[in-house]
């Protein structure tokens, strides 16, 4: 004999919070975005719009490409001439090298 499915109600809803610590999606907090993170204050505030057209020229002038390094041909950031072998390489240079000096940049400038 086949077991029926019972719909969840509300009150079985609140029953497994309850036992189990979570709450149904709809009343969960929205997790933020990395990319919603708040700007600093300043005395100047950047215009989201602004900050975001900057940051993307800066980041847009540090191409993986190929460089002449020592005589020969290396693979990496023709703006620094960094030698980076890998994308993973790439986008750490562009984490940790490139991005907080191009935000500080921006910012800094109001």
């Amino acid at each position: 004999m086949a077991a029926v499915i019972q719909p969840k109600t509300s009150e079985s809803v609140t029953q497994h919070s309850n036992e189990t610590g979570l709450t149904p999606r709809s009343r969960r907090a929205k997790k933020s975005s990395p990319f919603s993170l708040p700007l600093p204050e300043s005395e100047t505030p950047v215009k989201r719009k602004e900050f975001i057209e900057e940051l993307q020229k800066e980041l847009g002038r540090h191409r993986k490409d190929y460089f002449s390094d020592a005589g020969y041909v290396a693979p990496g950031c023709m703006l620094c001439k960094v030698r980076l072998n890998t994308n993973g390489q790439y986008l750490e240079h562009l984490l940790v090298d490139v991005l907080p000096g191009a935000v500080e940049k921006i910012l800094g400038g109001c």
